[in-house]
């Protein structure tokens, strides 16, 4: 399904975001897939509402989705992690 829903995308122009990533085995495949945004606990972890706030405010100008950060051969680039409570 995942490979259907990135070809359609790719297709239409369109950028995705696998939600839902837990682990870097399934960021790995998913980035393997050609996926290039995702989110999850794995990516980042849930954020205070001034933890969203700041990660908003830096990201005003920045095209990609603040709830998303990129796959990046295994390092989250963005995103400002909190430790969950």
């Amino acid at each position: 399904m995942a490979r259907a829903v990135i070809l359609l995308a790719d297709a239409l122009g369109l950028e995705t975001v696998a939600e839902g990533v837990e682990s870097p085995e399934q960021a790995a495949v998913l980035r393997e897939l050609g996926y290039t945004l995702g989110q999850g606990y794995h990516l980042a972890q849930p954020m205070t509402a001034e933890g969203v706030s700041r990660l908003l405010a830096r990201r005003l100008h920045d095209r990609v989705p603040a709830a998303a950060v990129r796959l990046v051969e295994g390092v989250v680039v963005g995103g400002e992690a909190t430790p969950r409570q």
